[in-house]
């Protein structure tokens, strides 16, 4: 688990390899004992340094499209610095496989071309499915612990306040955008809370009852191709609801909950209107479970009563004086009036929670991709999720994790964190407090498939939880786009375009077939799904064959399948982040033959991801490198 995201410098977008020398033949003998790999931030803004030799150029006047990408026929490596071409005739030689291709004259000639002068390249492409939504079309899921202390909760909401802010208005003074963010409210003990943001001036809520006797109901023979069957939840339509509406409204019905409304009464003029439910609808439940409303005095009244009452019995009870079974039937019962307080405090039915938050996400349709913030202060141990095996295991010093209860937790949490990210859905978790009494593992398991973070502090009012939660809100994004059906829905998008969809973010890369990748370490996963063209590389793969054939280049059988099984890696992130980091450890399968006129080997790492300013912005960063 992670307490801290590091903000320091980065390799500017670049590899850092091991060693600046690449050994002639297989094993250590020719590496001077050093393992050979290297570190890759594919998505790192370092790379966009004013200051870097490899700086992106992406002002207005030029941006590099679709029209200027131009790919070996062999391999699908991207013409790049480092290719030796003839300007007279358009030729040019793969550096990766050693092919011959060919590209307009002018493309070598220019001399404001990006493309021949750094070695990293972004090109830009209207990706699919976003067309007709608004650019920054986000849902935001708040999900707060409802045990949270009222001061912790006040530092949650000033620090949201001012980034989500933020993400509302864009650009600079003379040129702002309003961006279309969307947030809800899930606040969570025993029950869940789902406030009513889209309402103005009142703090309303849905209030879901959770069975207690129902615990983790994960179903081993869970089909991943079943989209919420496991998650389905009785929620009510978040539209026809107004689950979602505007910050201001989120903030007051959170401060209506923790009881903050008294410091700042100016922002609502009905601040006496706190109604915490307009219907309140019951799962796995009867309708006997309602209780008799009192008044806050009131309550407090009785409950001053009752512990008064226990203190004097407590005081009067002579232990000296009694029998044995007197003495530990007394302290049965202060130890049962202790698990009952706690058990009544600190009951939290996390995992019922997200599964409400990722099914109202998912049901709304007019959003680009959504974002569940989780924030809690312990372990989830009420319906499904839960992590204590049974009240019993309550002790002074705490809860006590079962393991099994853990491994079946983890594995709820993870298929959770899954059935998110095939929505285009972000999980983060903020923690305070003891990471062991927080049942880490289960959490991991929620973030791991969308690439969250959970993030440990000692207490919200602190820097390093502004950091670390402006990291998350600020600099990382989904890179999702709809997987809209192309039969009926190719009518509704341009030509251009209906093919450029993508679901996270793609890294390929790209060496010699005499070295291979042996170990990947790092946020990513082995995507063997999509190997060859892509679909966003179709009409420059077929751009590219046209310029060769008039040049008398064949063009058959290509691009030659085996060479490219030979020579690219093709890898999957899940969302754009610019500290992703991705270790590979390579070697050399076979001795390279030196020639006197090539004293380089040459990698290319080509990373496709949606902008996250723009997300109808389809971008594919080339990096070419040589050692």
């Amino acid at each position: 688990m992670t307490s801290r995201i590091n903000n320091d410098g980065d390799a500017g977008g670049k590899a850092v390899f091991t060693s600046n020398v690449i050994p002639s033949k297989p094993g250590l003998d020719g590496s001077n004992q050093i393992p050979l790999g290297f570190i890759l931030s594919p998505m790192s803004s370092g790379a966009i340094r004013p200051n870097s030799t490899s700086t992106i150029i992406d002002s207005d006047d030029s941006l590099l499209t679709e029209k200027d990408m131009f790919l070996c026929t062999t391999c699908l490596a991207y013409l790049n610095m480092y290719c030796s071409y003839d300007v007279t005739n358009g030729k040019w030689l793969c550096p990766i496989c050693k092919s011959v291709n060919a590209a307009p004259k002018s493309i070598f000639s220019q001399s404001n071309n990006n493309i021949m002068k750094s070695e990293i390249v972004e090109y830009h492409q209207e990706a699919a499915g976003n067309v007709n939504q608004s650019p920054s079309s986000e849902i935001i899921m708040i999900v707060l612990d409802g045990n949270l202390p009222p001061h912790e909760a006040k530092a949650i909401l000033k620090n949201l306040s001012i980034l989500i802010k933020k993400k509302q208005i864009s650009g600079d003074e003379n040129n702002r955008t309003l961006n279309n963010v969307m947030v809800g409210l899930i606040i969570f003990t025993s029950t869940v809370h789902i406030y009513q943001t889209g309402l103005t001036g009142i703090a309303s809520a849905d209030i879901y009852w959770i069975d207690e006797e129902i615990h983790d109901t994960y179903d081993q023979n869970y089909d991943e191709n079943n989209s919420m069957n496991e998650f389905e939840s009785n929620v009510m339509n978040s539209k026809d609801r107004m689950y979602f509406g505007s910050w201001d409204e989120v903030q007051y019905c959170a401060s209506a909950y923790f009881d903050l409304l008294h410091e700042d009464t100016s922002k609502h003029k009905h601040c006496d209107l706190v109604k915490e439910s307009e219907s309140i609808k019951l799962h796995h439940s009867d309708d006997n479970r309602t209780k008799q409303k009192t008044s806050r005095r009131e309550m407090l009244r009785l409950k001053r009563e009752e512990r008064l009452k226990r203190e004097k019995k407590v005081s009067s009870f002579d232990l000296d004086d009694c029998s044995h079974d007197q003495a530990a039937e007394f302290l049965h019962e202060i130890r049962k009036a202790y698990k009952n307080k706690t058990m009544q405090q600190k009951k939290r039915c996390t995992g019922e929670a997200i599964a409400y938050a990722l099914d109202l996400i998912s049901d709304y349709e007019e959003r680009s991709t959504g974002r569940i913030l989780l924030f809690t202060n312990g372990s989830s141990n009420a319906g499904r999720g839960n992590v204590i095996k049974n009240a019993t295991t309550l002790t002074y010093h705490g809860e006590i994790i079962d393991p099994e209860q853990m491994e079946d937790a983890a594995q709820f949490f993870h298929s959770i964190g899954k059935e998110a990210f095939r929505n285009g859905i972000g999980i983060d978790v903020l923690c305070c407090g003891n990471s062991i009494t927080l049942g880490a593992q289960a959490l991991l398991a929620l973030v791991k498939p969308s690439a969250g973070y959970v993030l440990c502090h000692s207490s919200f009012d602190g820097k390093q939880f502004e950091s670390n939660l402006e990291y998350i809100l600020s600099l990382t994004q989904m890179s999702w786009t709809k997987n809209q059906d192309v039969n009926s829905t190719r009518f509704g998008l341009t030509c251009s375009n209906w093919m450029n969809v993508i679901d996270g973010c793609l890294l390929d890369l790209r060496m010699p077939s005499y070295i291979t990748p042996i170990s990947f370490n790092g946020s990513c996963t082995l995507n063997n799904k999509q190997k060859g063209i892509l679909p966003n590389e179709r009409s420059s793969f077929s751009t590219s064959a046209s310029h060769a054939a008039n040049l008398g280049i064949s063009t058959t059988n290509l691009p030659h399948h085996k060479i490219i099984e030979s020579t690219c890696t093709s890898l999957k992130m899940c969302r754009f982040d610019s500290k992703s980091t991705v270790t590979v450890m390579i070697e050399i399968n076979s001795p390279i033959k030196v020639n006197d006129d090539e004293s380089f080997c040459y990698f290319q790492f080509i990373t496709r991801f949606l902008n996250p300013n723009d997300k109808s912005d389809l971008i594919t960063r080339v990096t070419t490198q040589r050692v």
